[in-house]
This record gives structure tokens, C-alpha cells and sequence, in this order.
């Protein structure tokens, strides 16, 4: 009976062992993901600004076609007149 105790401990031991080297390992992968997401938080903010920067930039752009549009057709207009 003593030798199973034993074997149950050093089984149980081992497990343990096993189990903290798990949990090491997560913890590390963990923390570089962590570290990598921290990272690229910049460029992730950075790129939304350049998206909303783009989006005005075509809403300019888009009301001068239109006001360019207005200006020749006024053009037109007053030439066929």
C-alpha cells in the first residue's frame, strides 16, 4: 500500500510539474500577445484618422464636381441663349 502512495505522489508531482510548465507557457504567449497588441495600436489608430482625413477629402472633391457641374451647365445654358 505505501508503494502505491508513493507512485499516486510521484504521479500527482509530476502532473503538477506538468501542469505549471502549462500554465508558464500560456502566460508567456500571453504576454507577447499583449505586447503585439499594444504595438500596433498606434496603427490602428493612425489608420482610422487617414480614413476619416480620405473621407473628407472626397466629400471636397465631390462637391466641387457638383459645383463644376452647376458652373457648365450654366454655361451651357446661357450659350444656347
Amino acid at each position: 500500500m505505501a508503494d502505491e502512495v508513493r507512485s499516486l505522489a510521484s504521479r500527482t508531482g509530476e502532473a503538477t510539474a506538468e501542469i505549471a510548465a502549462m500554465l508558464n507557457e500560456v502566460q508567456a504567449e500571453t504576454s507577447v500577445t499583449m505586447e503585439i497588441m499594444s504595438s500596433s495600436l498606434p496603427q490602428v489608430e493612425r489608420g482610422i484618422a487617414l480614413s476619416d482625413q480620405s473621407s473628407r477629402l472626397l466629400q471636397i472633391i465631390e462637391e466641387q464636381a457638383k459645383h463644376s457641374l452647376d458652373n457648365i451647365n450654366q454655361v451651357v445654358s446661357a450659350s444656347a441663349k
